[in-house]
């Protein structure tokens, strides 16, 4: 009876040692998995944080070169408009409005085109001065630096210089 006894004990003994070591290996292999997972993690949001730190350089430098971010140049227009944006958008406007002129050959480009007119597309207005816009006539595209004044509600513009790309 008394070896029925320890028999059982050690079966029961044995059961337990074989759960505890399996709940162990378990929580080991869990950990090991968790960590992976953690470390990938890691790894994502360094890329991330590189990126993004590149970006905002990126945008520091982009915002060198704009009237939205140039304090003297939005200094010297503070009085005629009321911010950055739409005087932006005014003197882009005032460009683009150019092309509206029936003439084959635009006032502010500088090279002929015998298929179609140049048009200007794009603006970006660098300072209170300055802009530079690019143009096309739909199969040769082209830049160009532009000066500009601001008299009341007139911009006049003048051609400092234009390339194309051939």
């Amino acid at each position: 009876m008394k070896s029925r006894i320890f028999m059982y004990l050690f079966i029961f003994t044995a059961l337990i040692a074989l759960y505890q070591f399996k709940s162990a290996s378990n929580y080991v292999e869990n950990t090991q998995v968790a960590l992976a997972k953690y470390q990938e993690t890691a790894e994502e949001h360094s890329k991330i944080t590189a990126q993004l730190k590149s970006l905002e350089a990126q945008l520091e430098i982009a915002q060198l070169f704009d009237l939205k971010y140039n304090h003297e140049g939005l200094l010297a227009l503070e009085n005629q408009y009321e911010g950055p944006q739409e005087i932006s958008d005014f003197i882009s406007d005032a460009l683009i409005q150019t092309n509206v002129d029936k003439e084959l050959q635009h006032a502010l480009i500088p090279f002929k085109s015998k298929k179609a007119k140049f048009v200007f597309n794009s603006v970006k207005v660098l300072n209170h001065k300055w802009l530079i816009a690019n143009f096309t006539n739909g199969a040769i595209w082209g830049e160009a630096i532009l000066k500009f004044s601001i008299n009341s509600d007139l911009v006049n513009f003048t051609t400092e210089d234009a390339f194309l790309y051939r």
